[in-house]
């Protein structure tokens, strides 16, 4: 049986237990007999109205068979193939020859594989993408740009790549062997882990930090101090105390304290320290969170109530408990002051 090229990609080795499960026939050592009887289940087709005649061992051995669909070890006949996954997912409904096939182009654009892949349309037994139209209903175009249809299947084009969510989130705006990838510094650039994360340059086809000026005015700066990249890791982190004390995650959460890396002790992350970073922090005055807590490395509120801001009440010692907190009764935090 030919395999689409596409489904190609899915294929995987099974063992000769793959071709069966352990019903009439079968063993639960995973050997499989030479009869399995006409409502073994096999691949979510079964029951008494399954149609599936003899399973031929010999004919099964360790094939390479493909993922979701009938085994070619199994012969079909009747609905069996309607029932199946070859169906829904594959657009092959009808049996002939023992195999499932396609028959119509009905039955391809009603499967999964035409809004997820454009195999809307029965070519040779088939369904495949016989046009750009095709690709550019499907989810492989939006999300990978896969919008041009080529021997069947839908693949890359450079529109489709630089209109893509890869592209967009990722920098995977340039068509690089048969998919969507960064292309330049360029892609990278426009890319939202670019503006997040400081991912700006490309290496080897993904975009990285390799540079402090990948780092320097992005997200991952501004909020959380980590505005130097690492050579070799291809990520942004912070040097010093005054990189934290610079961020806004200081004024908003008291994460004002530059904590080295175990491994390379001249980078690291900015964390909160000390209670009095708490209590100068946005997050004490407006939530009560003004108390540090060793356990957690963070501000919290004390069920106490007495670190609440303006506005909030005294909360009960047992209201708005801290699922992880509960578990240390010595150590109580409370998610609010409010008791909500």
């Amino acid at each position: 049986m030919r395999i689409h090229p596409l489904f190609a990609l899915a294929l995987t080795t099974l063992s000769i237990a793959a071709c069966d499960s352990p019903t009439a026939g079968a063993s639960l050592d995973g050997t499989v007999s030479n009869d399995v009887s006409a409502g073994a289940l096999l691949d979510g087709v079964g029951g008494s109205d399954a149609s599936f005649s003899t399973i031929d061992t010999n004919k099964c051995g360790d094939a390479i068979l493909p993922i979701g669909c009938l085994p070619a070890c199994a012969t079909v006949t009747g609905d069996g193939c309607l029932k199946s996954l070859c169906c829904t997912d594959q657009g092959r409904c009808t049996a002939s020859g023992g195999v499932c096939v396609a028959t119509d182009d009905t039955g391809c654009a009603a499967s999964t594989g035409c809004a997820s892949d454009g195999l809307c349309h029965v070519v040779s037994g088939e369904c495949s993408a016989t046009s750009d139209a095709d690709c550019l209903a499907s989810s492989r175009c939006k999300k990978w740009g896969g919008c041009s249809a080529k021997d069947g299947v839908c693949v890359p084009s450079q529109k489709g790549c630089g209109e893509s969510s890869g592209c967009k989130d990722n920098g995977k705006c340039s068509v690089v062997g048969l998919q969507c990838a960064p292309g330049s510094d360029s892609d990278c650039g426009q890319s939202s882990r670019c503006a997040e994360a400081g991912k700006c340059s490309v290496k080897n086809g993904i975009c990285h930090a390799l540079k402090d000026s990948d780092c320097a005015g992005k997200t991952v700066c501004l909020v959380s101090g980590e505005c130097h990249a690492l050579a070799g890791s291809g990520a942004c982190f912070a040097k010093s105390t005054a990189d934290c004390e610079a961020s806004s995650g200081c004024g908003d959460d008291g994460k004002c304290s530059f904590a080295p890396l175990s491994y390379n002790q001249a980078v690291g992350r900015c964390i909160t320290t000390s209670t009095s970073e708490c209590e100068k922090s946005t997050g004490c005055k407006t939530a009560g969170a003004c108390f540090y807590s060793e356990k957690y490395k963070s501000c919290a509120t004390k069920c106490d109530g007495s670190h609440c801001g303006k506005g909030g009440s005294t909360a009960d010692a047992g209201s708005s408990m801290d699922a992880a907190a509960t578990a240390d009764a010595a150590e109580a935090v409370c998610v609010s002051c409010d008791g909500g």
